[in-house]
């Protein structure tokens, strides 16, 4: 069976999170672990304004920049050209994908199924998801805790976003005014658009 020619169904949860933020989603098994990437970041809610990587078997997989003095040939691996397929071969294989490493966003991304192709469905796509993705740059998941504990106090939103500048302000008072961090609707992935991938 040629992995390649098959769609996979992926679950994508936010570690340590309580309670689990985590979406579904179905990816080629061709894409390229850079537009993997790309499906995380959309789908969870991500601004993409950190470093990233995939961790699997003790290596981690990245793309490689010139100025990195801290890439370990026998340790890291860049990613160019690599598809989830070479990552994720079998139902109930994971990776980890890291995001932001100064807050350590660890995701657990489980490839649930493998599906025959169907040429009808428009990939990736978003099956469902739980909770909102927290903030960036809130101090990991203790922070983004500390910032649910905060905002269940009266006044907790407006002393949570002293100081924290105008755009993690108007982040932090969205979750407090129109949506708390449960708020996940399907349809508004579809809408900002998942990058479309040709095939």
């Amino acid at each position: 069976m040629c992995m390649a020619t098959h769609n996979y169904q992926l679950k994508i949860e936010l570690k340590s999170s309580k309670p689990k933020i985590w979406r579904k989603v179905i990816v080629q098994a061709s894409l390229l672990l850079s537009d993997l990437h790309k499906v995380l970041q959309t789908t969870m809610g991500w601004d993409n304004a950190h470093l990233h990587q995939f961790i699997k078997g003790g290596k981690y997989y990245s793309l490689r920049h010139a100025d990195d003095d801290f890439w370990d040939d026998h340790l890291n691996v860049d990613y160019t050209g690599q598809t989830v397929s070479d990552l994720l071969v079998k139902e109930r294989d994971r990776i980890v994908y890291e995001y932001d490493f100064g807050d350590g966003w660890e995701h657990d991304v489980l490839l649930e199924k493998v599906l025959d192709e169907d040429k009808g469905l428009v990939l990736p796509v978003c099956l469902g998801g739980k909770m909102s993705c927290p903030p960036e740059d809130i101090g990991g998941v203790w922070g983004y805790e500390q910032m649910l504990e905060i905002m269940k106090q009266p006044g907790g939103c407006e002393s949570f976003t002293a100081g924290r500048g105008l755009r993690m302000s108007r982040i932090i008072l969205n979750l407090c005014n129109n949506c708390t961090s449960s708020f996940f609707i399907q349809s508004l992935i579809h809408q900002i658009k998942l990058p479309r991938i040709s095939r």
